[in-house]
């Protein structure tokens, strides 16, 4: 029987549950997943696992149904965050003796804690990037550190559990109570991320070294989610190796410089043009699914309506979304139509670029 479970086997988890195939063995993991990707490992029993550093196949099992976790002590819960309660009410019977580790790019917590016991709820944020580069076969495209904690303060004990057993995928895992400070710093920059994602831009070399995006998208979006946090009472703490949104809002600042912004510009474009960062929001433009905004942005928006702190920005990423969700697949907005669109929404708020810190044309 199966004693470690993976549900929402795309790539983040099947990344995971394959690395723990390859260490403790396949018949000890059991992977439940839809789509092309589930039935191709399904029907082959492997799945293709590519990084800088190597390449393996490793047998896998993967299942479509949830009753397949029955009986699992550990499940790594990586469903997109719009599915959170449609899987938790088809699952929870079957995980609810399991620590289960969240690993989402939304905030999904009262869902959670509707369905399963807080003392057996764990949250983790990741800094790696994965994507499925076609049916079974996982690319890492970004190395990093994964974070572990309690999402609850009663978790503790399962969090450190939950910690040692990822660290058997041999990827860096660090337990940390301050896990939610980690969470908002990643949603935070992920929901100045997807912007990148409406014009199928490169969220780095296309927009960020891009001198009129950072002017009028990047350096207002982070500071207004800054605002919201602090009214919130969120501390956000930058993930160790990667800037925090402080950090990235400072590159933007030094970006503007001549010789620092150039030499900084050429060492970004050598990073992230051979192994772009694909958001999730992207890949579920490009395939006619919904996507996760209302829970990245969302979150952002419902947060600033809950301490009164206005969020105009983060609105209108939420409004363009919705937009290109409802027309074809692969459609997308030109770079300049965003910045003009995000420029319109500043001028109306009567948030003028240089009396928030934007740097000067």
């Amino acid at each position: 029987m199966a004693t470690i479970g993976v549900l929402g086997a795309g790539a983040i988890g099947s990344f995971f549950g394959a690395l723990l195939a390859r260490e403790l063995g396949p018949d000890r993991i059991v992977l439940v997943g839809r789509g092309p990707h589930a039935e191709f490992v399904r029907r082959t029993g492997r799945l293709a696992v590519a990084s800088q550093r190597y390449r393996a196949e490793v047998p896998a099992r993967m299942e479509l149904e949830p009753a397949a976790l029955a009986g699992s002590e550990f499940v790594l819960f990586c469903v997109k965050s719009h599915g959170t309660e449609e899987a938790l009410s088809q699952a929870a019977p079957f995980i609810r003796q399991a620590t289960v580790v969240v690993i989402q790019n939304g905030i999904c917590d009262q869902i959670f804690q509707r369905w399963l016991p807080p003392s057996q709820l764990v949250a983790a944020v990741t800094t790696i990037n994965v994507a499925v580069t076609a049916p079974g076969h996982i690319s890492l495209q970004l190395g990093g550190l994964t974070a572990v904690g309690p999402m609850f303060p009663d978790a503790e004990a399962a969090a450190r559990k939950a910690a040692a057993i990822l660290s058997k995928t041999g990827m860096p895992i660090k337990y940390t109570r301050e896990i939610q400070g980690l969470r908002y710093t990643k949603l935070g920059i992920n929901a100045v991320g997807y912007v990148s994602c409406l014009s199928a831009s490169n969220f780095i070399t296309e927009c960020l070294l891009h001198h009129p995006w950072r002017r009028w998208v990047a350096i207002p979006l982070f500071r207004e989610i800054e605002r919201v946090y602090r009214a919130a009472g969120i501390h956000h703490r930058a993930i160790p190796g990667r800037p925090g949104i402080r950090h990235f809002r400072t590159i933007c600042h030094l970006l503007g410089f001549p010789i620092v912004g150039q030499l900084l510009g050429g060492l970004m474009r050598f990073g992230f043009n051979r192994r772009p960062i694909v958001f999730s929001l992207y890949q579920d433009l490009v395939s006619g699914k919904k996507t996760e905004v209302d829970f990245i942005n969302g979150e952002i928006v419902r947060l600033g309506s809950e301490h009164q702190t206005p969020c105009p920005l983060n609105e209108l990423v939420l409004e363009l979304t919705h937009e290109l969700e409802q027309k074809n697949p692969r459609t997308f907005l030109a770079r300049d139509e965003v910045i003009h669109r995000f420029k319109e929404r500043l001028q109306v708020r009567r948030f003028e670029p240089t009396t928030i810190g934007v740097e000067r044309s």
